[in-house]
């Protein structure tokens, strides 16, 4: 276990280093201690994917040694580097201050919880069937094999319509796996429970200069009650709480960024929309979606220019497991050129009302409370002059959820009778 912890650190590291060189300053000095901290601990997990994808794409060892753990002491170094002109913080991000009350109590929080999480998954071993055929499946094939072998998708992968799923949960198993020396569903849990943990973190650091220190322990109280998250998401050897790890704190430092414009926001938001693009499908849809709602509220052409680069990079990370699937006939049954194929979508659109009723009946939250909620709130920021902010959120919101909706249409299977059945069984699976 101790070397485990020890190969941690050292993604830990290199994560700091790709900040660090992609946001061209040290990430302490811009981002003060919690921001650069928590955010070098997602950088790191994204850098361990896209090495381990890329390493399986080129058909070399997706072991530790020799070639991943060479990629992470070079970044790692690379972030130890000294700095040769230190430019002061903009104004709002960084934190050549003290640092705030509300990190403070926001780590304090997200350590309470990362504590009672670590202590229910410590131990638990693989027992749900997506876990076990979809995200563990995959990290022994990496770990065990020691390469990506393209017909492991012939197999128990065929029952799913998931083929194509990147490999960042993958490859953090197998990363656990290969430094224990054997098979642990536990260890492998919490290499997940760190990236949640992580996304408590940043978020009561984000929104902590956004909002204030009331608000931020508010908000990391908020992410970890959510419905079905702790109690039983959080718990899973999947990717699901994993891609909200990335995705909510993009958004947040996408604000941030749209405020005071600090290259290392950016720098970081780039990685984190990697991030979420290397765990499920969904994670490219949100990451964009994210990235396009910053780019409207965004005034000034170039930072926008900027942005753009940003999200092309983010898009770009994705490219390897792109190819490797397309080349290999792995894809996914829900979104494919099937699917989308004129004689497809005659069939699919006519029940496109009843999934949005299975949308209002099985969605966590009332639709009548969730506006109860935000609406108040959205007319009280406007009023306080966060319009730009509010309007982030809202694109952000209604572009991901427009997304998710359109693919639950194109996806429904079967006509009439049997195709609402479809819709009602899809959704009370998940």
């Amino acid at each position: 276990m101790i070397a485990l912890v020890a190969a941690d650190m050292l993604v830990v590291l290199a994560g700091h280093g790709l900040l660090r060189l992609a946001g061209g300053g040290r990430p302490i000095r811009r981002l003060g201690v919690l921001g650069a901290g928590s955010l070098s601990v997602l950088s790191g997990a994204t850098l361990l994917a896209l090495a381990t994808t890329v390493a399986g794409v080129l058909g070399r060892s997706t072991r530790p040694w020799p070639l991943l753990v060479s990629v992470l002491v070079v970044l790692a170094a690379a972030g130890l580097l000294p700095e040769r002109q230190v430019r002061p913080a903009a104004d709002g991000a960084g934190d050549q201050r003290p640092t705030r009350v509300g990190d403070l109590a926001s780590a304090a929080v997200s350590a309470a919880v990362g504590l009672r999480l670590a202590g229910w998954v410590a131990g638990l071993p693989v027992w749900h069937n997506d876990e076990a055929a979809i995200w563990a499946y995959r990290g022994r094939l990496l770990s065990l094999a020691g390469h990506l072998d393209p017909r492991a998708f012939l197999g128990v992968q065929v029952l799913y319509p998931t083929q194509n799923y990147p490999l960042l949960v993958p490859a953090h198993i197998a990363w656990s796996d290969a430094w224990l020396g054997r098979p642990a569903d536990g260890p492998a849990r919490l290499q997940l429970a760190a990236l949640f943990v992580a996304m408590l973190m940043v978020t009561g650091w984000a929104v902590t200069r956004l909002a204030g220190s009331f608000a931020a322990v508010a908000a990391v109280l908020t992410v970890a009650a959510m419905p079905g998250g702790l109690s039983h998401v959080a718990i899973l050897l999947t990717a699901d709480l994993t891609l909200l790890a990335f995705a909510l704190p993009l958004v947040l430092v996408l604000a941030l960024w749209a405020r005071t414009g600090e290259r290392m926001l950016l720098a970081a938001a780039a990685v984190l929309a990697a991030g979420a693009a290397s765990t499920k499908d969904e994670g490219l849809l949100f990451a964009l979606a994210a990235m396009a709602a910053a780019g409207l509220v965004t005034p000034s052409a170039r930072a926008r220019l900027r942005l753009v680069v940003a999200a092309a990079a983010a898009a770009a990370s994705a490219a390897p497991w792109v190819v490797f699937t397309r080349l290999h006939g792995v894809e996914s049954s829900v979104v494919n050129g099937d699917t989308l194929s004129p004689a497809s979508l005659r069939r699919t659109l006519p029940m496109a009302g009843a999934v949005a009723t299975a949308v209002r009946d099985h969605w966590p939250g009332s639709p009548a409370l969730v506006a109860l909620l935000l609406v108040p709130a959205a007319l009280l920021a406007a009023a306080r002059g966060q319009g730009r902010l509010l309007a982030q959120i809202a694109v952000t919101a209604a572009v991901a959820t427009a997304g998710l909706y359109a693919q639950y249409v194109v996806s429904v299977q079967g006509t009439g009778a049997a195709a609402a059945a479809y819709i009602e069984g899809h959704f009370w699976s998940t």
